[in-house]
């Protein structure tokens, strides 16, 4: 498995109860997606714009800046490679 994430997304249910799926569109799924698919098997790919969010939870190694399709700007792209734990990502260090 690879991951690729980028922030919020705009997400919702398509079809019926008995058959139901779901859809989510904008740059952040776009991102995610381009991000996801520089990957290496079972290694997690984060954008710049995230990298503040876990700097103190989570080691990165900075990656070159990319051209990405659908992005004008090169995107600045970091690689996960240890975090602290699922429960302080989630919930913060501060938390018991």
């Amino acid at each position: 498995m690879r991951y690729g994430t980028g922030g919020k997304v705009i997400q919702w249910a398509v079809g019926v109860a008995r058959r139901r799926d779901y859809a989510a569109i904008g740059p952040v799924t776009n991102l995610a997606a381009r991000l996801s698919a520089l990957a290496e098997w079972e290694q997690i790919v984060i954008p710049e714009a995230l990298v503040e969010l876990f700097r103190d939870r989570a080691a990165v190694i900075d990656l070159s800046p990319l051209a990405l399709r659908g992005f004008r700007d090169p995107v600045h792209p970091y690689a996960v490679i240890r975090i602290e734990s699922a429960r302080a990502v989630a919930f913060g260090a501060d938390q018991p």
